[in-house]
């Protein structure tokens, strides 16, 4: 099977996926390093455009195998989002391997995550994190993509300091396990935080 090396966007969606450890995607593309906020754009003009070229190449089989990845990697990204704000923290769990690096490079713990998640989530009445891809890589076993960071998070109370939007990119490094696809590194970038809690309104018969 030919090798060709690929930085993939967003060409293609599928809406369900079947994924073996065994089965390799043929592209190969040199992944990024994990960087911190704030963090330019890793994909230059040159290799996107080499990337539509070689895509259009490839073996049915090959694209087979690279449409089947991105589905898997795309469904773990917006479950991602949705397994926060259902608050099902076993399932947002399931994303990550048992240990996986955050964007400094520091060794995380799952379960640890979970109960700190779990813990910081009560605060909020409810929160809304909007997340889709915006670029994807896959080489043989290991993969990166940058998503859309949006993220409401809403406390009833008023509280500003539980009122605010967050905006930016996630950062996801993966690995194929025996399970399907795993994040083995996460991070956050280009953040910017906004308050947004809302003044009373005024009684209806103010000036």
């Amino acid at each position: 099977m030919m090798k060709i090396p690929l930085i993939a966007f967003t060409l293609f969606a599928l809406t369900s996926s079947c994924f073996s450890a065994e089965r390799k995607t043929a592209f190969s593309v040199a992944l990024p390093e994990a960087g911190r906020h704030p963090q330019p754009s890793r994909i230059t003009a040159e290799a996107w455009r080499a990337a539509r070229q070689e895509i259009r190449s490839a073996s049915l089989e090959e694209k087979i195998d690279y449409l089947l990845d991105r589905a898997e990697i795309e469904d773990i990204i917006t479950t991602y989002a949705y397994s926060v704000d259902t608050r099902n923290f076993p399932l947002h769990g399931e994303l990550f391997k048992e240990s996986f690096l955050d964007g400094a490079g520091r060794k995380v713990d799952n379960q640890n995550r979970l109960e700190r998640l779990g813990k910081f989530f009560q605060r909020f009445t409810s929160t809304q994190h909007l997340g889709f891809p915006l670029a994807i890589q896959i080489e043989k076993d290991t993969a990166y993509a940058t998503a859309s960071l949006n993220a409401r998070h809403y406390d009833e109370t008023g509280d500003p300091l539980d009122n605010y939007l967050l905006f930016g990119q996630y950062e996801f490094w993966f690995e194929r396990t025996s399970e399907g696809w795993k994040v083995s590194k996460f991070a956050q970038v280009n953040r910017t935080r906004i308050h947004t809690s809302e003044a009373k309104s005024p009684p209806e018969d103010s000036p």
